[in-house]
């Protein structure tokens, strides 16, 4: 077992991921994520295709921003873009309050948004049920139908019937201790590296293609080591987002930053 990999997968931060349940339940840990047969995109996954990138974008609050701060220069991914769109400029009059401009490494460049979910350790997944395209969501199924079964037949997982899979693998590991939560985790991970390869991030460019001729969508680009070469605060069209902007910016002694307009951000390149 490589046990350099196993502590990368111990908490580090409480990070909040944009998964809810129907109840409004936060659901961000990696082994729920593994057991739904999610596709992981950790950055040392991902090593082989990695690359230096500068000039990629990142839109997120002041809150966020300083969250930022201290994860520079460490294997967290960060989504970023290089061409902005009408859909994240629209997403900005509501919660966003400052672009940043990082230069880092990547090793994954999707030809549109396609909704990473962010797990408790600051990792990237790819979900069967995301909401951006059900081409993508189909190629993760087809992931998680090729590593689930290796994990039933390695941790010899009682299983009822092929459609039901998922359920059976969520309720293996849900009460699990911690080392064999580890050691689950640790086999998912060998697995995926094995699946996980430029072929296949090409196939979900290619599901992505229908958006090319259409300003709705900006690229995702996964950033990590990455460092912050410019920051300017976001100003809505909204008045009240605007004078919250300058609230929460001036507790945080960064009012006196540059300053760009949301619908700006539709253009950048």
């Amino acid at each position: 077992m490589n046990n350099t990999w196993e502590s990368s997968w111990k908490p580090r931060e409480k990070f909040v991921s944009e998964i809810k349940t129907s109840t409004g339940r936060i659901d961000n840990k990696e082994w729920a994520f593994a057991s739904y047969g999610y596709l992981p995109l950790a950055p040392s996954l991902l090593k082989d295709m990695e690359t230096d990138v500068k000039k990629i974008y990142h839109v997120t609050d002041v809150k966020g921003y300083k969250k930022l701060l201290t994860i520079q220069n460490r294997r967290i991914d960060v989504p970023g873009f290089t061409k902005g769109s009408w859909g994240i400029a629209q997403g900005t009059q509501t919660d966003g309050e400052v672009l940043v401009t990082l230069k880092g490494k990547a090793s994954v460049f999707f030809e549109g948004d396609v909704n990473t979910y962010l797990d408790r350790n600051g990792l990237r997944w790819l979900s069967t049920n995301g909401n951006v395209s059900k081409p993508v969501n189909d190629i993760v199924y087809e992931f998680a139908m090729m590593i689930l079964p290796k994990v039933i037949k390695k941790f010899d997982i009682l299983t009822t019937q092929p459609s039901k899979i998922t359920i059976d693998v969520g309720n293996f590991i849900y009460d699990k201790d911690g080392n064999t939560k580890k050691k689950f985790m640790a086999y998912y991970y060998d697995e995926s590296k094995k699946l996980v390869k430029k072929s296949l991030i090409d196939r979900i460019n290619k599901a992505l293609g229908w958006r090319d001729n259409q300003n709705i969508s900006h690229n995702e680009i996964l950033v990590h080591n990455f460092k912050i070469i410019d920051t300017k605060l976001i100003r809505s069209e909204d008045p009240d987002v605007e004078a919250k902007m300058w609230e929460r910016a001036a507790k945080e002694r960064l009012q006196k930053l540059k300053v760009i307009d949301a619908a700006d951000i539709a253009n950048l390149k």
